[in-house]
């Protein structure tokens, strides 16, 4: 493995790739999986309409 900054040298067995392949192609919600719609990273734009001021 490559030097890497911090302490990020992590291993990942066979084993932890194919199970974490499995729930990524299951998708479906789980103890290690959360699924959110589109909608809950969206904002609303609010337009402000104020008067002039002279």
């Amino acid at each position: 493995m490559r030097k890497s900054l911090g302490s990020k040298r992590n291993f990942i067995t066979d084993e932890q790739i194919q199970g974490i392949t499995q729930i990524y192609t299951g998708f479906g919600e789980n103890e290690f999986c959360k699924i959110f719609d589109n909608d809950d990273f969206g904002y609303t734009k609010v337009t402000v309409e104020r008067p002039l001021v002279k």
